[in-house]
């Protein structure tokens, strides 16, 4: 489910460093501080974060496959570092045999990892999900095949999912927002400053030489590029900026399936909503009904065959990755221009990260058995709640708080949701279908399997036992919505 958590500047380093010791007897901190990072020579009055972090800052250099390096990066370097130890001996398991979940993991990781397949395929995988677009003949086929294309984990237009219900936090409705953008906002197709104009001509070049890449000729490459620009530049017109999408009275507009015809009397709703595969939709929050409206303008305005370009593109875009070098080199040549990383990471780090994406129960649920135990969560869990009985006698203890405010603060302390590590519930894969072969597939079962777990939970009570980050992941947060805080057995190694 789509949530809309607040990530934490997550200063809980004590409460973290002193769960895995109080987990293990014996421990000793791996990476202790090391005075080295230090800069004496900074007031640490006048500017802290020099004195604590100037000599790592003097000495360190950003690697060149990154964009950002910090201690949160080299922490999820050692976890991913793990997590490819993992993946090695569950890909040659020496004569053991391997659970179910092993067996999934392995396979989909082994189908990411085998280049010699990826370059024997070519465009192959990737043609057969292009057939169905270019055989669109009117817009019920192309409203059909963008919700293919949903289910599929394909962004185009804008995004579908099932969401909280933000005046309602036990309901779960639909949840439709803006999208649409190759770029990473707006900005990079309205402002006409040298450095946006000069990334729009690298991005109708990459655009035509991936168009190129599946047989489109170079003419025609050409002008389904600039046409494509050109939707993509209409989505961004209709788009809210990144400050409006952090007004939640702005972004809430709750919307039943015949208020929704009625805002976009061109598109068919119940034909979506029955071929992405959601049987029951009570009502849907519209993050941005502009947007929407301007869609439906569009959908009538636009020619069939640009819709068709932009739905091959926006397909081409989002699985460039999973295919052969020819693609997976020209996908990293124009976003290196946006991240500013200089190389691509290797394929083995690529790999790791995508089985931690795609399965993301099935290899978190290993990694914890390795480096979170059972008895390190429920340290952490024990002193979290000291922390809460603290919190408790101070509320407790404030004159200037009123009877009816300490009352709703000490209604919120005792109903903080507090998950810690890993879920309690793990996602069941048995029915997914993961083969060693082609990944593009996998790839794709994954995240079809993802889709209809999402979707499922629509017009139910909300699921409290889901969790918004995977397992090994470096960081945390708090859902106002759920009210709970997370904190995932990645973040939960030293030095935090």
């Amino acid at each position: 489910m789509l949530q809309h958590v607040k990530r934490l500047a997550v200063t809980a380093a004590i409460l973290l460093s002193a769960a895995q010791a109080g987990a293990q007897s014996g421990y000793v901190q791996a990476v202790p501080i090391d005075p080295a990072n230090i800069d004496r020579s900074a007031n640490a009055c006048v500017d802290f974060n020099a004195f604590a972090n100037g000599g790592w800052i003097k000495r360190t250099a950003i690697p060149a496959a990154f964009s950002r390096w910090g201690s949160f990066d080299e922490l999820g370097e050692r976890n991913q570092a793990a997590l490819q130890t993992i993946l090695a001996d569950i890909t040659n398991p020496m004569g053991r045999k391997l659970s179910m979940n092993e067996r999934l993991v392995a396979d989909y990781y082994s189908s990411c990892m085998d280049s010699a397949r990826a370059e024997l395929d070519g465009p192959a995988p990737l043609m057969a999900i292009l057939r169905p677009i270019d055989a669109i003949a009117n817009r019920n086929q192309l409203q059909s095949q963008l919700a293919r294309l949903h289910a599929q984990g394909v962004a185009a237009v804008f995004g579908f999912s099932a969401v909280q219900d933000a005046k309602n936090s036990e309901s779960v409705i639909g949840g439709a927002s803006q999208g649409g953008l190759s770029l990473p906002s707006r900005d990079y197709y309205l402002e006409n400053s040298p450095r946006f104009v000069g990334l729009r001509t690298e991005f109708v070049a990459h655009v035509q030489r991936m168009l190129g890449l599946t047989g489109v000729r170079p003419a025609a490459a050409a002008a389904q590029a600039q046409r494509i620009l050109a939707l993509e530049t209409a989505f961004a017109r209709a788009s809210m900026s990144n400050v409006e999408l952090r007004d939640p009275v702005k972004t809430y507009n709750r919307r039943t399936p015949a208020q929704l015809a009625t805002l976009t009397p061109h598109f068919d709703w119940a034909h979506y909503f029955t071929d992405l595969g959601a049987s029951r939709v009570p009502a849907v929050d519209v993050q941005n009904p502009k947007f929407m409206q301007a869609f439906d303008s569009l959908l009538v305005a636009v020619p069939l065959a640009d819709w068709k370009a932009y739905l091959r593109w926006r397909a081409i875009k989002s699985y460039a990755g999973n295919l052969n070098a020819a693609f997976v080199n020209e996908n990293f040549a124009f976003d290196s221009k946006l991240s500013g990383a200089k190389e691509q990471l290797p394929r083995l780090k690529r790999c790791t990260r995508a089985a931690d994406a795609g399965l993301r129960d099935g290899l978190g649920r290993i990694y914890v058995e390795k480096n979170f135990t059972p008895q390190a969560k429920a340290r952490a869990l024990e002193m979290i709640n000291h922390l809460a009985d603290v919190y408790r006698e101070r509320i407790n203890s404030l004159a200037w708080m009123s009877p009816d405010t300490r009352k709703q603060a000490l209604l919120k302390l005792n109903t903080y949701v507090r998950k810690i590590g890993y879920p309690d519930v793990w996602r069941d894969y048995s029915a997914l279908n993961i083969r060693r072969g082609s990944y593009l597939p996998n790839r794709i079962a994954a995240a079809r399997y993802e889709n209809r777990r999402d979707l499922a939970q629509i017009g139910k009570p909300v699921n409290r036992a889901d969790w918004g980050m995977t397992t090994p992941t470096v960081n945390a947060y708090y859902n106002p919505a759920m009210n709970e805080i997370v904190f995932p057995a990645g973040i939960m190694q030293p030095p935090f």
